[in-house]
């Protein structure tokens, strides 16, 4: 989470260089190396690491985030030099959980589009259990909002309304990073869907769960993720969502290419690189994901992914309101 990798920032500003303490509000290339260096620690020097993550991207937008927060603007751009830390930061990184027989790199990339017409055709069958169909509408909310597993904990009754015109319209309450939408919830829209369309069919099955159960939405929320194991810095409710997901599309895995990952969190990525490769209004697609900056957006979702995720025409047809207008 965003809170956790600013502490990390400000644990390493307190301690300085040993006898004077920085300023957490002033980042620069040079000193965001530094960061870089005491989060990666030495081994060899007996300087443990302080973080497993090897995205040092992530950082870098959570301090930027920070520094906006703070009036300071955004200092650390995605410029060649900070480039090269990260770059070198995660070859680093990886070398070193091989060092520790650890597995080094997962290869993620956003989940192929098989696996959410597989849950998606599973669910439009009329014998399907509720409980399949509630656990697909969930997916397909959180598809269609390109939310995260914290975004899905936070439902609450009568966050979620299918509109007797059509529209979808969804209140969320909790975001990565965002800690004031607990107090000032964001609003989002989606328009009507054409007769058969392929977002028609996703609101169909949002129907049937609400023919089950109003709040079926709330599903994440009510199954009590107290027992979720995680590693530091992971979403509980991610982790609980990924495993459904893995459950529900267990006789799927084996027909996947090697390489796929099926991982909640890929609705998001698959997403934004489908609306990419739809040529769809960036401004938009950042505005609909809640991105603060269209940067981060492109640097954490769409570049590492735009090469290996085809053009999808279900998805570009699901996402068609994010044209440019």
């Amino acid at each position: 989470m965003y809170d956790v990798k600013v502490r990390l920032w400000q644990r390493f500003n307190a301690e300085g260089n040993g006898r004077v303490a920085y300023d957490p509000l002033e980042a620069t290339a040079d000193k965001f190396d530094l960061f870089a260096g005491w989060l990666l620690g030495d081994p060899e020097l007996g300087l443990r690491g302080r973080s497993t993550d090897k995205d040092l991207n992530g950082f870098r937008s959570a301090i930027n985030r920070y520094l906006a927060d703070a009036g300071c603007g955004r200092p650390l751009r995605d410029d060649v030099e900070i480039g090269r830390t990260i770059k070198v930061y995660r070859q680093l990184m990886m070398k070193s959980k091989a060092a520790r027989g650890q597995e080094s790199d997962l290869h993620r990339v956003p989940c192929p589009e098989v696996v959410f017409l597989f849950l998606l055709e599973m669910a439009e069958q009329m014998s399907a259990r509720d409980d399949v169909v509630i656990w697909v509408a969930v997916f397909v909310l959180q598809l269609l909002g390109w939310f995260r597993g914290v975004t899905m904990s936070g439902m609450q009754p009568g966050d979620v309304v299918l509109t007797p015109a059509g529209q979808l319209l969804v209140t969320v309450r909790r975001m990565k990073g965002r800690l004031d939408m607990a107090t000032t919830p964001g609003l989002m829209s989606l328009p009507p869907a054409a007769a058969g369309s392929a977002r028609w069919r996703l609101y169909r099955i949002m129907r049937r769960a609400y023919a089950i159960s109003p709040t079926w939405y709330c599903a994440v929320a009510k199954a009590g993720l107290s027992g979720v194991k995680v590693v530091t810095g992971e979403d509980a409710a991610a982790t609980f969502l990924t495993t459904k997901l893995r459950e529900l599309t267990a006789p799927l895995k084996r027909t996947l290419p090697k390489g796929a990952v099926i991982a909640s969190h890929s609705w998001r990525e698959m997403a934004a690189v489908a609306c990419f490769h739809a040529r769809y209004d960036s401004l938009r697609c950042a505005c609909h994901g809640f991105w603060k900056d269209v940067n981060t957006m492109w640097t954490s979702y769409i570049r590492p992914y735009k090469e290996v995720f085809p053009y999808s025409a279900f998805l570009a047809e699901v996402f068609d309101f994010l044209r440019a207008v």
